[in-house]
């Protein structure tokens, strides 16, 4: 079935919508709109990706960060049972969370739940794979803490964080004794009828996991964080639980929850105060509709996942919607506009006009003066340029090459802020500290920041900027494993801000060293633009270097021998190993179930991965890759 709700005819409408914007692009598309507690109108639009079967609306996607209001929920159902206090430091209920920066013991439960954490951001080792594979996960995160630092004090400022959501998670198994699954089956999804609602371990009978166009199957092992996978229509009903005090929460909380809890030091920074917890935004505007007072919302985005939760106390109104990224529609969008027409039909007058551009002016002197130079986030390195009246913000790929971010094309000046034609960008000062910030959804959120010069290099350091590395512990069941197979550092402005440099083309991640082996994060980006920082450091074992960021392991390149004839092994799950070819060799093996190979250039170039370069080349001077989630061994034969 791919209609349903009380008004069949709306939802025929709304189907309507969502196919001219999907223009026959991508898999599948689907929404749902409860309102005053019923369900008023649902669709599926488009085909399953896994056989181009009819989407239907009981087929289930990977909501993502919509997961956090879950994991929120569940946070607040333990407090209104008296077993958690939200004010409670972190390691009075998980006595293992350890970190190398003495001021973990700071984070506060609520910390967790609005970004005020200071953790870094992401442990992606293993966050995205083809299967599911809970195995050692709870020792994961431990292990992946144990090795991290803060990038600010806890509550100090919000900073978009999925690891604090990974935290809640572990609280609520360690103090109700149950799954987090379970839990969430028990107290939450049972009294809302959410059926099809569970966390990626739980399979539901005969529903379908949706996926985009031949693509593997999607598991998001970040459970509190992105791993709940629904349905829309129960998606609407988790959310219509906000409107309903007593149902699942009781209204202190619910109240919690939807209260401004953010945190910001940049006065004009009008995103990150109005985070709920587990909220994106508890104070939603749009300058295209009006939805009243107190709209809560929540985005989630996965590699193959779109999806947006919105909820209206004024029109007594919950909607949902997920989309396969291969379809190019912006979910958000579309879910607004599906909202706003389902209210106008009903005689609201929600539709406002856009404020209309103004006419570009000449970029001043001053002002192109000092909106020029380079900027850093967890976004990566940008360099702000003025040529011809134009802001031109570019990304730095690695090897000397500037990209262009496709949301910031050549920007035009209209006397107060740059605007291109997606979004807008404005220059703001704190300090002596230039801030870039970035309109979206009729709020401003800080992006990029610069940097005073800082100290000069260490030595050890300086000497690094000559090696090439490769990761030992690739997740070869993750689609993007080869984003992180090699890396190198560069220095790009001189100011001693280093890049990890990982595939060309990828924006490079900036930090700053701090004495000989270790790295800090000094980034100080509300918002979204400080989220995943990287502080890599070196560590030595058994007299080789190794360097660790976000749980992956690296040995330097020249310490790998050449390839020859004989079987490849590896001796631990999970482990990578690197060989060095040459020119002219010529490779014969047959790759086992499971078992993923690369082959690089010397200057670390991807000449092949089996569906981004698919077309194997010669064999150069450089370096073969094999991975494997498993233990593997196979013969290799080279001539």
């Amino acid at each position: 079935m791919s209609l349903s709700g009380k008004d069949k005819a709306l939802a025929q409408r709304l189907q309507q919508i969502i196919e001219e914007k999907k223009e026959g692009n991508g898999a599948a598309i689907s929404v749902a709109l409860i309102q005053d507690h019923e369900l008023l109108a649902a669709c599926a639009v488009g085909v399953r990706g896994s056989d181009d079967s009819p989407a239907e609306l009981d087929d289930l996607y990977n909501v993502g960060s919509v997961s956090k209001v879950y994991t929120a929920a569940a946070i607040m159902k333990l407090v209104d049972q008296g077993k958690v206090c939200l004010d409670d430091p972190v390691v009075n209920y998980l006595p293992r969370f350890r970190m190398r920066d003495p001021r973990y013991k700071d984070i506060t439960v609520r910390m967790t739940l609005d970004h005020t954490s200071g953790l870094s951001g992401t442990n992606s080792l293993n966050m995205m794979l083809s299967e599911w594979d809970a195995c050692g996960l709870e020792e994961r995160d431990y292990r992946y803490w144990s090795d991290s630092v803060l990038k600010a004090d806890p509550g100090e400022f919000s900073v978009y964080c999925n690891e604090g959501f990974e935290l809640a998670r572990l609280i609520v198994e360690k103090v109700s004794g149950m799954s987090f699954g379970a839990f969430l089956r028990k107290e939450i999804l049972d009294p809302v009828g959410a059926d099809s609602t569970g966390v990626e371990d739980e399979r539901m009978e005969g529903a379908v996991l949706m996926r985009c166009k031949e693509a593997d199957p999607e598991f998001i092992m970040a459970v509190g964080a992105g791993g709940v996978r629904t349905n829309l229509i129960d998606c609407a009903r988790f959310g219509d639980l906000f409107l309903q005090p007593g149902l699942v929460l009781t209204k202190e909380s619910i109240d919690e929850m939807s209260t401004p809890a953010g945190k910001t030091f940049i006065k004009e920074d009008t995103l990150s105060p109005v985070y709920g917890l587990g909220w994106d935004n508890v104070a939603f505007r749009h300058e295209a509709f009006d939805f009243g007072e107190g709209v809560m919302t929540k985005g989630g985005t996965t590699g193959q996942f779109g999806s947006f939760l919105l909820v209206s106390p004024g029109f007594n109104l919950c909607a949902a919607i997920s989309v396969t990224s291969d379809t190019k529609v912006v979910n958000s969008e579309l879910l607004c506009e599906l909202i706003a027409e389902v209210l106008e039909q009903q005689g609201h007058q929600v539709k406002q006009e856009r404020p209309s551009s103004k006419k570009p002016v000449p970029i001043p002197l001053d002002v192109a003066e000092e909106i020029s130079g380079y900027y850093y986030s967890g976004m990566g390195v940008y360099r702000a340029e003025v040529t011809e009246d134009t802001l031109q913000l570019r990304y730095y790929g690695g090897k000397g090459k500037w990209e262009t971010f496709k949301f910031f094309p050549d920007m035009k000046f209209d006397g107060e802020l740059f605007e291109g034609d997606i979004y807008k960008v404005k220059l703001v000062k704190h300090g002596v500290v230039k801030y870039l910030l970035l309109y979206l959804f009729s709020s401003w959120m800080p992006m990029l920041q610069s940097v005073e010069t800082l100290e000069p290099l260490p030595k050890e350091w300086v000497k690094r900027l000559e090696t090439k590395y490769f990761c030992l512990n690739l997740p070869a069941r993750s689609a993007d494993y080869f984003m992180f197979a090699a890396a190198r550092f560069e220095d790009v402005a001189g100011d001693g801000v280093l890049s990890l440099v990982l595939q060309e083309g990828m924006p490079a991640l900036p930090f700053v060293p701090d004495g000989a082996d270790t790295s800090k994060m000094i980034w100080r980006v509300p918002g979204m633009g400080g989220r995943d920082l990287v502080a890599p450091y070196f560590f030595t074992k058994e007299g080789r270097e190794y360097m660790t960021f976000f749980s992956f392991v690296y040995r330097e390149a020249t310490s790998f021998e050449e390839v020859t004839s004989g079987t490849v092994r590896s001796i631990h799950e999970g482990e990578t190993l690197v060989f060095r070819t040459n020119e002219g060799m010529k490779l014969t093996f047959d790759l086992p179930e499971g078992v993923k190979m690369l082959l690089f250039s010397e200057e670390l170039e991807l000449l092949y991965e089996e569906k981004m370069k698919p077309e194997m080349p010669a064999i150069p001077d450089g370096y073969i890759v094999f991975a494997s989630s498993d233990v593997m061994q196979f013969p290799i034969l080279v001539e």
